[in-house]
């Protein structure tokens, strides 16, 4: 996991788990970010770093809004009324009960905490990215990846695709109108 990092200074990310959070699942996001975006120095693995470090805080922190809804739920007793015609009074009951979770009362000030939190780490996140792909405007990938790019898909290589282009004839499909006599 991190501890096999490239960069052998760099502090243990897993330190960010908090509570009953998993460590190891914030390495394997760290991980999986920088295999993904493979970040070629320093400053661009930092922000690699940094983006997923903001998505597993908001991925926390909307598992703590979802824990307060949970929470509000729990409470939750359907009254059941029903008008003269046998419909029901209340239709979205259940649904107002959730919404009350916002009330002084209730949880209004975590969930508004947590809102922000939330829009917070998205922001940092973006940031952290468009500084990345502004960092790699203008730099050439290595080949390596450039002939990945140009055939993900297949095991061709820029010559075999050549001489596969020079082979080719082109033959009537059988389905055509025009034949060859």
């Amino acid at each position: 996991m991190l501890q096999n990092s490239r960069i052998p200074f760099q502090a243990d990310l897993c330190d960010l788990v908090i509570g009953p959070e998993i460590k190891h699942r914030l390495g394997d996001l760290i991980e999986t970010a920088r295999l993904s975006l493979k970040p070629r120095d320093f400053a661009e693995n930092c922000l690699v770093d940094e983006m997923a470090i903001s998505k597993w805080r908001g991925i926390r922190t909307k598992i703590m809004e979802k824990a307060v809804y949970d929470h509000q739920a729990t409470t939750y007793r359907p009254r059941g009324l029903k008008t003269t015609d046998g419909t029901d009074a209340e239709p979205y009951e259940d649904m107002y009960h959730l919404a009350c979770a916002h009330s002084p009362e209730a949880s209004r000030i975590v969930l508004t905490a947590l809102g922000r939190l939330e829009t917070r780490y998205y922001r940092h996140f973006c940031g952290s990215f468009r500084l990345l792909l502004t960092a790699r405007r203008g730099t050439p990938l290595p080949l390596t990846d450039l002939e990945q790019a140009l055939h993900p898909l297949s095991n061709f290589t820029p010559k075999k695709v050549k001489e596969e282009k020079e082979n080719t004839t082109c033959e009537p499909s059988p389905n055509s109108s025009h034949t060859t006599k």
